[in-house]
């Protein structure tokens, strides 16, 4: 009985970490003050917590300061990308990669999942995928997926960091 009552709490600290995590994720002035790489960070420590889900992070270039309003949109995105490899695509395994340079930034986020058929991607019901699209014409960049039945999926966000402004 007691090592049930410690595993429940340890659950339950687990959860109630989780919660703090995501209630700061949702307040764009906490990107800010930490980062949107920390901010990732923290969101794929996470899963590999509570969902088993190992990830690999690559940061190339030296990172740089987008607007407040582009890295929540960033984020956002990434997000979507990260409940569709938990919810959607069984992946065991992500692989995340942030590359900055001056006139380029690319967010690559591949999973290890089953896959799907890309010309599907329209037909699907979720908001996910129309939401990452949406995100990124909002900051003035372009999303390639690229996928196969039991070949994984990857998300590939490229924008201009110089580009100012979000469009609606």
């Amino acid at each position: 009985q007691t090592s049930l009552i410690d595993k429940t709490n340890k659950i339950i600290g687990q959860v109630i970490d989780e919660l703090h995590s995501i209630s700061h994720s949702l307040n764009s002035n906490f990107i800010k003050s930490i980062g949107l790489v920390e901010t990732i960070t923290k969101d794929l420590e996470n899963v590999r917590l509570s969902k088993n889900i190992t990830y690999n992070l690559e940061i190339k270039g030296n990172t740089i300061s987008l607007s407040p309003e582009k890295e929540l949109h960033i984020y956002r995105i990434a997000q979507e990308a990260i409940q569709n490899c938990i919810k959607h695509a069984e992946a065991t395994n992500i692989n995340f990669m942030l590359s900055f340079e001056p006139d380029l930034f690319i967010m690559k986020i591949a999973d290890n999942g089953i896959g799907f058929e890309k010309i599907k991607i329209y037909e699907m019901k979720g908001l996910g995928f129309l939401n990452i699209f949406q995100r990124a014409r909002y900051v003035h960049g372009s999303v390639d997926v690229q996928s196969a039945p039991l070949k994984g999926s990857t998300v590939i966000l490229t924008l201009n960091p110089k580009i100012d402004g979000i469009s609606n």
